[in-house]
């Protein structure tokens, strides 16, 4: 039984699939004839020619502490949220050392549960940039940027804020930072964008919406929910949610996604039903509640939908090509609600069907297929993407790697080690207003087998799938604990 009020819930997912390894034995050719033999003492002896010895993962460093969300790894340094007792701080690390390089108390903000899901983090002009928020009390915040490998603070000019979400690198002009807050004594919130190369935090000309990126807005209004797009001119369209998901569609603030690539003429989104506010225990309802759209990028006008089809793969987002969006697409079952307050409610799923698609992002037409056993309401995904494959669970064929490209579905090798995530306990946080809110922390990384059992030890296998590199080195964020592996 799920519950809705609560993110966290049991998830293993696997993430990819085993490299094989061979070895190679070398071919002596025979000396002499028929016609020219040679005594014992004269003829020649091949040297033999060891196989490689098996490569080794061993352990750089490994820290015991509480990640929060994803940490940014580059090969200069890492950044990551980490739980303190005094609330979260915003940490630089060393990766070859695993030594703090700076840290900062900084301050989660908004109703998202998923505020602190990874730190803001671009490189522009050759410099790191990490941008965040700072409680100044009574509830507002100050937006600060700084370098990434010193901490040290660039001067914005930033005025004291209630920030609703907080500064992350624009989808569509990935070199800026967006967020969204609320100015003194104001009743809606203004976007802003924030430039490092200026540097300057510069409200955009647009209240009451939420920036998917410095173009791509949705807006949940009194009277009807919309998308649009925004340029330096001014809004250029503005489309009704009804029009592009169906009469009783709405924007989720929590959960809207739109993939603005920036090339690309098409913008690709989805949308569909919201959660019900005040279910009855028995309501059942579809759970094919949401639609991915292909949007025009010059005059939003609606090119194609996919019924029941959704983002099913956590960042970074797989894209084989930049022609083939990847989606789940649900094609049975109900959502059934079994309890019901005025604090949330509990659901269970019934008749679950669901498939991997490969969506053509010009016309919309799905190019292959790959049904998927469904995981149970408690684990809604058992999959992630590596490059351009994912290992799932196939109708009829148990676990199998998927080429995103071309759909082809092959067994997972016996004895393949893999990494599997594992949700880590949310995180309860005061916030500057003194609230308290509850904050996904994301999932600890873990080595496995292809039936999701945890193993004793990373191998290189494992971590070809489980780890971020830097340079030479594997990182690896576990459940309660950061750590550096070599390979050898």
């Amino acid at each position: 039984m799920a519950t809705y009020q609560h993110a966290a819930r049991p998830l293993i997912v696997c993430l990819a699939t085993v490299l094989l390894l061979t070895g190679c034995a070398a071919i002596t050719p025979r000396t002499g004839s028929s016609s020219h033999r040679q005594d014992a003492s004269s003829q020649s002896v091949a040297t033999p020619v060891p196989s490689p010895e098996p490569s080794v993962a061993s352990t750089v460093w490994e820290s015991e502490v509480d990640v929060v969300g994803d940490p940014v790894v580059l090969d200069d340094v890492i950044v990551a949220y980490l739980k303190t007792a005094g609330g979260v701080i915003l940490t630089g690390i060393d990766p070859l050392t695993g030594d703090q390089l700076w840290r900062r108390a900084v301050s989660p903000a908004g109703d998202s549960w998923f505020a602190l899901d990874k730190p803001a983090m671009l490189v522009r002009d050759g410099r790191i940039w990490v941008a965040a928020a700072s409680a100044t009390g009574a509830g507002r915040h100050r937006v600060v940027l700084m370098d990434a490998m010193t901490g040290k603070e660039q001067d914005i000019g930033s005025a004291s804020l209630w920030v609703r979400r907080l500064p992350h690198p624009c989808p569509s002009d990935e070199d800026v930072f967006c967020l969204q807050a609320y100015l003194p004594d104001a009743d809606e919130a203004t976007a802003f964008v924030l430039d490092p190369g200026v540097p300057a935090l510069t409200a955009l000309p647009e209240t009451d919406r939420t920036f998917q990126g410095r173009h791509v807005f949705t807006r949940d209004g009194e009277d009807s929910d919309s998308v649009g797009y925004l340029d330096g001119t001014g809004v250029v369209w503005e489309q009704a949610y009804t029009a592009l998901f169906g009469p009783d569609a709405e924007v989720d603030p929590n959960n809207a996604a739109w993939h603005d690539s920036g090339s690309s003429p098409i913008i690709v989104g989805e949308g569909g039903l919201a959660m019900p506010d005040d279910p009855a225990v028995g309501d059942r309802s579809t759970l094919a509640m949401t639609s991915t759209v292909g949007l025009d990028r010059a005059t939003g006008k609606l090119l194609w939908s996919v019924p029941g089809a959704e983002r099913c793969f956590e960042e970074p987002e797989p894209e084989p090509t930049p022609d083939i969006f990847i989606a789940c697409q649900v094609t049975a079952g109900e959502l059934v609600i079994t309890e019901s307050s005025e604090t949330g409610f509990s659901y269970k799923v019934e008749g679950r069907e669901e498939q991997l698609v490969g969506i053509d992002r010009a016309t919309g037409r799905i190019l292959w297929t790959q049904p998927f056993v469904p995981a149970d309401e408690e684990a809604p995904r058992q999959f992630l993407p590596n490059g351009t494959r994912a290992v799932i669970p196939v109708e009829g064929l148990g676990v199998q790697v998927v080429d995103l490209t071309t759909g082809e579905a092959t067994p997972v090798p016996p004895g393949a080690e893999l990494a599997c995530r594992t949700w880590r306990d949310n995180v309860t946080l005061t916030r500057s207003n003194g609230d308290s809110f509850q904050y996904v922390a994301g999932h600890g990384v873990n080595p496995c087998d292809a039936a999701g059992e945890a193993l004793t030890a990373w191998s290189p296998e494992s971590l070809a799938w489980g780890g971020q590199r830097a340079g030479e080195l594997y990182i690896v964020a576990g459940e309660d604990s950061l750590a550096a592996y070599r390979v050898s």
